[in-house]
């Protein structure tokens, strides 16, 4: 079974010029040597996941966003490759 963990970090969204925070997904290490090691999956943009939610689920303040013209957003990179999730957190 693989489990996985969420970081999130603040950013500046470029397109729409307010604040968000970006999550991480992260899958924990299945070897007893590095337990609590930790590595980078993907990136979340919230208003891209907002958009794939049917309309009675979309957060309604994120809805103001309904689209996002930036192809290779630099607000979802800068996420370490890996991570000690007892040092590193929540949050990045």
């Amino acid at each position: 079974m693989i489990y996985t963990t969420d970081v999130s970090k603040k950013s500046h969204c470029p397109m729409w010029d307010i604040d968000i925070n970006i999550r991480g997904k992260y899958r924990l290490s299945d070897s007893e040597e590095t337990p609590y090691q930790a590595t980078f999956m993907r990136a979340y943009c919230p208003i891209i996941e907002n958009i794939h939610l049917p309309v009675e689920k979309r957060d309604e303040e994120l809805s103001y966003y309904p689209y996002c013209r930036i192809n290779d957003c630099p607000c979802l990179k800068g996420f370490k490759k890996t991570i000690d999730i007892r040092k590193d957190g929540y949050s990045q």
